[in-house]
């Protein structure tokens, strides 16, 4: 488990680590249910943030 990361998010939300640490189950679990064996991390990171209320990035086109 990305402690490092999770820790962060709860730093930066205010939130007690075991509460972060839950989430981060959660979205796990939300991953398996899903069948997203692609990828798998990047999911449940994904599921993670948006659970964390981190905003969504915009994936804008590179300008050249």
């Amino acid at each position: 488990m990305p402690t490092g990361y999770v820790k962060k998010l709860a730093e930066e939300h205010g939130m007690p680590l075991e509460e972060a640490e839950e989430k981060w189950k959660e979205a796990m679990k939300r991953a398996r249910e899903e069948g997203k064996a692609e990828d798998y991390f990047a999911y449940v990171t994904t599921i993670f943030k948006s659970m964390m209320g981190e905003p969504k990035k915009s994936h804008r086109a590179h300008k050249e």
